[in-house]
C-alpha cells in the first residue's frame, strides 16, 4: 500500500528554483533512469492522446512513488516533448508525402501518350497542306455543245477484211493535223403531200391512184411501174423490159445519167455531188451510180444518198432516194487528238480496207499499218422515225504492208463528237 503525499518546497533563498526534496535521496546514476523514465511516459501519453493539465498529471502519478518523483519536473521536460513529438510524427507523415508525390506519376505517364498520339494525327494533315503546292492540272475548257445539244450515236461501218489481220500500228504524221472542231449537220426532210406524190408519178408515167398509207407514207402501183414514198425514203421500180441488152458506156456517161435523172424529176433537192459507179453488170446491161450530197464531202454512210440503176441506154429501172431536203449546220467540239488515236488502234475504231486489195491466203497474217495522215469525214446518227444528223468522224489514212503484197490503203474511222453517245456498228 502506497502513501500519497505532497513534496514540501523549501523556504529558503525565493531566487532558487524549486527542488522536490525527493532528489537528495536520489542515487547519482538516477538521474539519467529518471530522465529515460520521463522520455517514455511523455512518448505514451502523446500517443495515447492524453494531453491534461500538470495538475491532473501530478495527481494520477503519485500511486508510483518513482513516477510521482519523476512527475515532480513537469515544467521542464513536458514542454520539450511535444517538439520531439512533432519530429517523431514527421516520418509518419513522409510516407503520406511520398504517396502524394507518386500519385501524380501515373498521372503525368498518359500525358506523353497523348502527346504522342496528338503528334501522331498531325501527319494527317501534313498531306493535305502539301497538295496545293503539288502542280494541279488545269482541267481543259469543256467541249462546244452545238444547236441541236447532244448527238445520237452515229453509225458506224463493221465487216472489214481488216479483221482477218494482226495489225500493229505506226504513227508517221503529226496529231495536231486534226481539227478542234467541226460542223455537224441537221437532216431536214422533204414533206410530201398526196398531190406530190400524184404529180411525180404522172411525170414517171405511172398511170395509177395514189393510195394514202398514213404517217405520211404514199403508195402508187401501176403497169409500167411502181412508188412507194415514206418519211426520208423513197423507191422507183420501172416495169419496162428493153428488147435487147444495151451496152454499157463509161463511167462518166453513166454518172451523168443517173444525175440528170434525179434531178429532172425532182427528186432530189440541189446539192448534188459528182457520183460514182459502185457496180457494172455487163451481163444485164446495168450499172449501179452512186450519188451524194456534195457538202458536206466525204460521207461514209449510206445516208443521205440516192442508189441509181442505170441501164446502158440512159434508162432508169430503179432508184432509192435517202435525200436531205436542207441541211442545218452548227459547230461541235472534237475530241482529243491523242484519244482517238488511242481509239484507233484499240479496236474501237473501224478498219478499211479493201480485200481485193490484199494478196491471196492472207488470213491471220502480221501487217503494219503506217498512218500518214489525218482528216474529217461523216456518217449519219438517229433513225427515219426521229431527229437525224450528219456527225463527224476522225479519219487516219496510210498504207497497210502485208507480205506478198504492195502497200494496201488503210483508212481507221473513229467516232470524232465529244458531246455524243457511244457508236453503233
Amino acid at each position: 500500500m502506497s502513501t500519497r503525499w505532497t513534496p514540501n518546497l523549501p523556504q529558503g533563498d525565493p531566487q532558487q528554483p524549486r527542488q522536490p526534496a525527493w532528489k537528495k535521496y536520489l542515487l547519482p546514476g538516477a538521474g539519467l533512469l529518471a530522465l529515460i523514465l520521463v522520455v517514455v511516459v511523455v512518448v505514451a501519453l502523446v500517443a495515447s492522446g492524453g494531453n491534461g493539465d500538470d495538475d491532473e498529471s501530478d495527481s494520477e502519478l503519485v500511486s508510483d512513488p518513482e513516477a510521482t518523483e519523476i512527475a515532480g519536473e513537469p515544467d521542464v521536460d513536458v514542454t520539450a516533448t511535444p517538439e520531439a513529438t512533432e519530429e517523431e510524427a514527421t516520418p509518419t507523415s513522409t510516407p503520406e508525402t511520398d504517396e502524394e508525390e507518386s500519385e501524380p506519376t501515373p498521372t503525368a505517364t498518359p500525358e506523353p501518350v497523348e502527346t504522342e498520339s496528338e503528334e501522331e494525327l498531325v501527319p494527317e494533315p501534313t498531306p493535305v497542306s502539301e497538295q496545293p503546292s503539288e502542280p494541279t492540272p488545269v482541267p481543259e475548257p469543256d467541249p462546244i455543245v452545238g444547236d441541236f445539244g447532244e448527238l445520237p450515236a452515229g453509225d458506224m461501218p463493221s465487216g472489214s477484211p481488216a479483221e482477218a489481220l494482226n495489225l500493229s500500228f505506226n504513227l508517221n504524221m503529226s496529231l495536231a493535223s486534226l481539227p478542234a472542231q467541226a460542223p455537224t449537220y441537221q437532216i431536214g426532210r422533204q414533206q410530201w403531200t398526196f398531190e406530190s406524190v400524184q404529180n411525180l408519178a404522172t411525170n414517171l408515167g405511172i398511170d395509177a391512184e395514189v393510195v394514202d398509207q398514213g404517217n405520211g407514207s404514199f403508195r402508187v402501183e401501176g403497169s409500167e411501174g411502181s412508188l412507194y414514198i415514206s418519211p426520208g425514203n423513197t423507191q422507183y421500180v420501172s416495169h419496162s423490159t428493153p428488147e435487147s441488152v444495151p451496152a454499157l458506156p463509161g463511167n462518166d456517161e453513166l454518172v451523168q445519167s443517173a444525175r440528170t435523172w434525179l434531178t429532172n424529176y425532182g427528186l432530189v433537192a440541189g446539192n448534188v455531188g459528182s457520183g460514182q459507179v459502185q457496180d457494172r453488170n455487163e451481163g444485164a446491161g446495168v450499172a449501179y451510180v452512186l450519188v451524194m450530197p456534195a457538202e458536206p464531202a466525204d460521207i461514209i454512210s449510206r445516208t443521205p444518198s440516192a442508189s441509181v440503176y442505170v441501164r446502158g441506154d440512159g434508162e432508169v429501172v430503179e432508184a432509192s432516194i435517202n435525200w436531205p431536203a436542207s441541211l442545218q449546220s452548227s459547230t461541235y467540239g472534237l475530241r482529243q487528238a491523242e484519244n482517238l488515236w488511242t481509239d484507233a488502234i484499240s479496236g474501237r475504231g473501224f478498219v478499211d480496207i479493201r480485200a481485193s486489195d490484199l494478196p491471196a491466203g492472207f488470213q491471220g497474217a502480221s501487217a503494219t499499218a503506217t498512218i500518214t495522215s489525218a482528216s474529217i469525214a461523216y456518217t449519219v446518227a438517229g433513225s427515219m422515225q426521229g431527229a437525224q444528223y450528219l456527225v463527224p468522224v476522225a479519219v487516219f489514212s496510210g498504207t497497210v504492208s502485208v507480205q506478198g503484197a504492195n502497200a494496201v490503203p488503210v483508212r481507221i474511222y473513229v467516232q470524232a463528237a465529244a458531246a455524243q453517245a457511244v457508236p453503233r456498228g
